[in-house]
């Protein structure tokens, strides 16, 4: 007869993207068996991880931005110089998206770090005496990212549209700044770390 079985095993959880699968010690003893007795013994460890992560990023941006120094107007005066000077007029749209980010922590192995020990000792004589022990360890580390950016940017400048018309008696005169535009649109993927 089996006078003594000692089995201990543990498994980690899965908390936050973070396991560490492992087994406790495991301890199996046949002794003090009778003659001609037979005796065996079966363990299984089994201890599974498994690690999911998903982002998804779905961004929608629409940017109008316009500047105007013109449209002014000095006409139909008399006797006199005229003169329109406008300063520049300029616009500067930057958009930036990043997607999300996953970073996996967990153990990449999940082996057994506890000890198997089997004690098979002070039978009778002809006894027959088996142990089987199965340690089987599997972590499981899935990622996945979804981006979907979409962006519009209308932009406008305008320094034009000036008048300086009908005048009498004087020179008339039109001066404008500069007119440019700047776009700058950068998207970024997602990333995965394990």
């Amino acid at each position: 007869m089996i006078k003594k079985i000692a089995i201990s095993a543990a498994a980690a959880a899965i908390m936050f993207a973070s396991a560490v699968p492992t087994f406790a010690s495991t301890t199996v003893t046949i002794s003090h068996n009778g003659a001609l007795s037979h005796n065996g013994v079966g363990v299984i460890n089994t201890s599974y991880s498994k690690v999911k992560q998903t982002n998804n990023t779905f961004v929608g941006t629409f940017v109008a931005s316009s500047t105007n120094t013109g449209g002014n107007s000095a006409s139909f005066n008399t006797g006199g110089s005229s003169s329109i000077t406008t300063g520049g007029s300029s616009t500067s749209v930057s958009v930036g998206v990043e997607g999300g980010t996953n970073v996996n922590t967990a153990s990449p192995c999940g082996c057994q770090t506890g000890d198997t020990t089997v004690d098979i000792s002070n039978n009778g004589a002809g006894s027959n005496n088996g142990v089987f022990v199965v340690n089987s360890t599997s972590n499981v580390v899935k990622q996945s990212n979804n981006t979907v950016v979409g962006t519009a940017v209308v932009t406008q400048t305008n320094t034009g549209d000036n008048s300086a018309s009908f005048n009498t008696g004087g020179s008339s005169s039109i001066t404008t700044g500069g007119s440019s535009t700047s776009v700058d649109v950068l998207v970024s993927g997602s990333s995965n770390s394990n």
